[in-house]
């Protein structure tokens, strides 16, 4: 498997916590993660409560790892299945990663992505410990991702491409990886984090629509049939290789 779709997955991993649904509902996901109220949150938690929830986080961050790879496997395995079609795919790939990086981006409205998924409230009830935090990871995975809907769709459409099972499990790794990076790091200081993120909201829409751009180009290229020029450059100007074939 070539570099390009991991690093393309990764990025769009992070651009997708930066994403204007995201972004206010974090406060929600962090008492949902971690059972603790905002202000235990933000008031200087201690070590214990910090380990808990630096763990809750992660078990969390698992919960969505593992349906987005399993999502990522069935692709690729849809991929390798209509090997010759390849072309045909890469182009029907592109044109609806395309259309997802300009959705993103804001020039294209598509309001169907919103409607995927199931609304997120703030929770009467803490979940039960590390166990419950994974759950509500694969309840994000499951019920919320619309939330992400434009960048999840768009690097699925990539692990379909690269026509292996085990190159569209790598690919959404990857893709979670960046995700859960955010995450982590917002556990880490969480008060810092959530009143940059008040403050900077338009930054954030900057960047998440920037990335949109990017996306689109990158969907324009494999229109273009160029994906695999795109995947040779990114081997040159990278000093390692991934495990897995494609």
């Amino acid at each position: 498997m070539t570099e390009a779709p991991i690093l393309l997955a990764f990025a769009a991993g992070v651009v997708s916590f930066l994403s204007p649904c995201i972004i206010p509902m974090i406060s929600v996901y962090l008492t949902l993660i971690t059972g603790m109220s905002l202000e235990e949150l933000t008031g200087r938690p201690g070590a214990v409560a910090r380990r808990a929830i630096l763990l809750n986080t992660l078990l969390f961050s698992l919960g969505f790892t593992i349906v987005f790879a399993l999502a990522g496997g069935t692709a690729g395995w849809i991929g390798e299945l209509l090997t010759e079609a390849s072309r045909t795919l890469e182009i029907f790939g592109g044109v609806v990663v395309l259309g997802l990086g300009l959705s993103m981006a804001g020039v294209l409205k598509l309001d169907w992505l919103h409607k995927l998924g199931l609304p997120i409230r703030r929770p009467q009830r803490r979940p039960r410990g590390p166990l419950g935090s994974f759950g509500v990871g694969l309840f994000f995975a499951v019920a919320c991702s619309h939330c992400i809907a434009p960048t999840l769709l768009a690097m699925l459409t990539v692990a379909g491409m690269t026509g292996t099972v085990s190159s569209g499990i790598v690919t959404m790794l990857a893709f979670s990886l960046g995700l859960t990076a955010m995450y982590m790091l917002t556990a880490l200081a969480i008060s810092p984090v959530l009143s940059r993120l008040g403050r900077h909201r338009g930054a954030a829409r900057t960047v998440h629509a920037g990335a949109g751009v990017l996306i689109a180009a990158f969907g324009l290229l494999m229109v273009l049939g160029e994906f695999t020029r795109l995947s040779e450059l990114a081997s040159r100007l990278i000093p390692f290789h991934a495990p897995v074939g494609m």
